[in-house]
């Protein structure tokens, strides 16, 4: 009755990568949004509107990848407690 399993997890390089694009990607689509506001209000832009949404795009893709990196890029270690 008093035995007990201590598990322990850690990330991997993988996961570590996904931690760093969970906070990268909104990060990175924010400042599509800025690109995408500051041109909106002249007539003759500096970028054309393909470039914000691509990096709007961008930074979801960036988010969205950082689950699965985040899920495959964990260990496992057991040990009796």
């Amino acid at each position: 009755m008093g035995d007990h399993m201590k598990t322990k997890q850690h990330f991997t390089e993988q996961g570590v990568l996904g931690v760093f694009c969970l906070f990268l990607g909104p990060i990175v689509t924010a400042g599509g949004w800025y690109l995408a506001l500051k041109n909106s209000g002249q007539t003759y832009g500096d970028l054309p509107p393909i470039v914000s949404a691509m990096v709007i795009l961008g930074g979801g893709f960036i988010s969205l990848a950082s689950i699965p990196l985040m899920l495959v890029g964990r260990e496992f270690t057991s040990s009796d407690g």
